[in-house]
């Protein structure tokens, strides 16, 4: 049977109901080796469409994803990678750009920080505001 005849006859398979965190809805079933691209293709979009439906943390939707879809290994890899340039680049203080430092009321102070680096504050210590 060529591609086009298997296309035309297409017959979706029945949806299975999943548990996904303390929620269940309806999806299409597992992805397997055997399904063709236009099914697997029927499967993710029924599968997210039930899955967006959910009020549910971003990371169960991927891992409900990746097992229904049967890629979770590739899941966890796009997933490990993502929070890993998240840690490495959120914190890292060379992509921090300090453009002004305001008090409590939001006011810009313009003498906040010591001469010769306008990237460290003056020390704090008792007494009055212009000390």
């Amino acid at each position: 049977m060529d591609h086009q005849a298997a296309l035309e006859a297409f017959t979706p398979k029945e949806t299975v109901t999943i548990s996904v965190g303390r929620y269940h809805t309806q999806v299409y079933v597992k992805v397997t080796p055997d399904m063709l691209d236009f099914e697997r293709s029927f499967a993710f979009h029924q599968t997210v469409s039930a899955l967006k439906l959910l009020p549910i943390d971003p990371q169960l939707l991927l891992d409900t994803l990746g097992n229904q879809l049967n890629v979770s290994m590739v899941v966890d890899g796009i997933k490990f990678d993502w929070l890993n340039y998240y840690r490495k680049n959120w914190y890292n203080m060379a992509h921090l750009t300090l453009l002004s430092f305001h008090n409590s009321a939001g006011t810009i102070m313009n003498n906040a920080t010591i001469p010769g680096n306008v990237h460290v504050l003056k020390p704090v210590q008792d007494g009055l505001l212009n000390d």
